[in-house]
C-alpha cells in the first residue's frame, strides 16, 4: 500500500488535471503558430516560383524575337526546343525534391512534438522526478 503522501488525493489529481489542460493549449498553440508559419513559407515559396517562371518566360520570349532575327535553321531551332525541354524537366525534378524535402523536414518536427502530446506528464510525475527528496 502506498503511503498517504503518495495515494492520488483529489488535491493531487486536480493539479494534475489543471497541468494536463495547460500542455494542450500550449500545444495546440504550437502547432496553430507552427502551420501559421508552414503557410507563409508555402506563400513564399510560392511567390518566388512564379517570379521565376515569370522571368524565365521573358527571357525566352526575348530569345525567340532573336532567333527570328537571326533566321537559324529548323534544325536549329529544334535543338533549342530539346534543351529548352531537358532544362524544364530538371526544374520540375528540382522542384519536386525540394517539396518533398520540405515535407519530411515538418512530418519529423510534426512526430517530435507527438510524444509530449500523448505523455504530458510524464516530465513532472513523482515518479520521474530526480530531486533528492524522497515521496
Amino acid at each position: 500500500m502506498k503511503p498517504p503522501e503518495q495515494r492520488d488525493t483529489p488535491e493531487r489529481q486536480q493539479p494534475d488535471a489543471s497541468l494536463e489542460s495547460e500542455r494542450a493549449r500550449a500545444d495546440s498553440e504550437l502547432l496553430r503558430r507552427r502551420f501559421a508559419i508552414e503557410l507563409a513559407a508555402d506563400a513564399v515559396v510560392a511567390l518566388a516560383r512564379e517570379r521565376a517562371d515569370s522571368l524565365l518566360t521573358r527571357e525566352r520570349a526575348d530569345a525567340d524575337q532573336r532567333q527570328r532575327q537571326a533566321a537559324l535553321s529548323s534544325q536549329e531551332r529544334a535543338r533549342v526546343r530539346s534543351e529548352r525541354a531537358e532544362a524544364d524537366g530538371r526544374l520540375q525534378q528540382e522542384r519536386t525534391v525540394a517539396d518533398a524535402e520540405l515535407e519530411r523536414e515538418r512530418e519529423e518536427r510534426r512526430r517530435s512534438i507527438a510524444p509530449r502530446r500523448r505523455s504530458p506528464r510524464a516530465s513532472t510525475s513523482r515518479a520521474s522526478c530526480r530531486c533528492s527528496r524522497t515521496w
